[in-house]
């Protein structure tokens, strides 16, 4: 089941930060429906979640949004996507955004914008902007706007062990991008994937 939130949105997949939970994995869970109704019936519920129709209803959905937020529910980020005619592979990308909170990212270039991102190193629901800086630096020298980084004993970079707590950390600019090491890079608590669509109410 999947369960109203907003304005016609559906949770279809939530992780809290520090929850210790493998978010690649719980996307990744063919035809699985993890967690409860308790878990999808708000952003602040406690628990994760995933709908077993992330697997099943693309024809439905029109509208998936990606969003950050608080401790409290208050949103830090959101980010639009058009769904039509998409899957479950191919529908986080630049080219589907339809509104963003994100002033600079519509048609900006990245070198990561995917789901699994940076895989090898543990940063998923990635959207970065570059590695390095124009004139190197390495890790202080990378740009970007969203991060969920995992759990691992030797991170790529200092900026992937977020703020505090334990992992996942879910990193967010909220406007423009930033170095990942900029004071403004806010840690949310909660990441939610939810859609819209012929079933559900209609879109906003």
């Amino acid at each position: 089941c999947v369960y109203q939130v907003h304005g016609g949105y559906q949770i279809l997949y939530k992780i809290h930060a520090h929850s210790k939970i493998d978010h690649k994995t719980l996307w990744h869970m063919e035809g699985k429906e993890v967690g409860n109704k308790q878990s999808a019936a708000s952003i602040t519920a406690p628990g994760n979640y995933r709908s077993h129709k992330l697997d099943t209803d693309w024809i439905l959905y029109r509208k998936m949004k990606v969003a950050t937020h608080g401790t409290n529910g208050e949103e830090l980020s959101r980010t639009i996507f058009n769904v039509y005619n998409r899957n479950k592979g191919n529908w986080f990308q630049n080219d589907q955004i339809l509104e963003t909170s994100y002033t600079d990212l519509k048609g900006a270039g990245t070198n990561f914008f995917s789901v699994d991102g940076d895989w090898g190193i543990g940063r998923n629901w990635f959207i970065s902007k570059s590695y390095g800086g124009l004139f190197g630096g390495g890790c202080n020298g990378d740009h970007g706007w969203l991060a969920v980084t995992d759990c691992r004993d030797n991170p790529a970079c200092n900026w992937d062990k977020g703020i505090s707590g334990d992992c996942p950390h879910i990193l967010t600019t909220g406007s423009t991008e930033l170095n990942w090491t900029d004071a403004n890079v806010k840690e949310a608590a909660i990441l939610v994937v939810s859609a819209c669509g012929e079933d559900y109410y209609g879109c906003p």
